[in-house]
């Protein structure tokens, strides 16, 4: 004696099968939804045209994490080189208006980005550090992960 008991939807389940497999009755095809996946390269994620066909937060988070400052360049305008990648933690500061235009948004439209970016955060994408910078806003800092005994670990990818 087995402990399964079946169900009424073990005995759906079956009829279906039975169906498929013996063509006596017509099966509904099943919708794939248009764009589930992101075909990803991430060498492809600086060309415009990729980027403004696949405009996705995920593809917003690929873009955010390319722009991790890894050493001392003249782009390092928040010195994250000496505040966070020193301190083993992966750090990237591109502002909303910048990534709406490297997604081909235009008239300074940035709420989209605002959107991604308020979704990746309550995803536990990355974590949001603000520095004054002397404007009436402080500039987010996205904090994407940490290096941990030569093994690099990025929040999104443990979730």
């Amino acid at each position: 004696m087995t402990s399964f008991a079946p169900t009424d939807d073990y005995d759906k389940a079956i009829a279906y099968g039975d169906r498929y497999r013996f063509g006596d009755g017509k099966i509904e095809s099943v919708a794939i939804p248009e764009e589930q996946f992101v075909p990803i390269s991430f060498r492809r994620i600086n060309d415009p045209v990729w980027r403004k066909k696949h405009r996705s937060p995920f593809t917003g988070y690929v873009y955010i994490r390319s722009r991790i400052v890894r050493g001392i360049y003249s782009g390092d305008k928040y010195d994250l080189y000496n505040r966070y990648y020193k301190d083993n933690k992966f750090a990237a500061a591109p502002s909303f208006r910048h990534i709406a235009e490297a997604f081909g948004y235009k008239d300074e439209n940035t709420k989209p980005v605002r959107n991604w970016v308020k979704q990746l955060y309550a995803e536990g994408a990355f974590i949001i550090d603000k520095i004054d910078v002397g404007k009436p806003e402080p500039a987010n800092i996205y904090v994407l992960g940490y290096n941990e005994q030569g093994k690099h670990v990025y929040y999104y990818d443990i979730i």
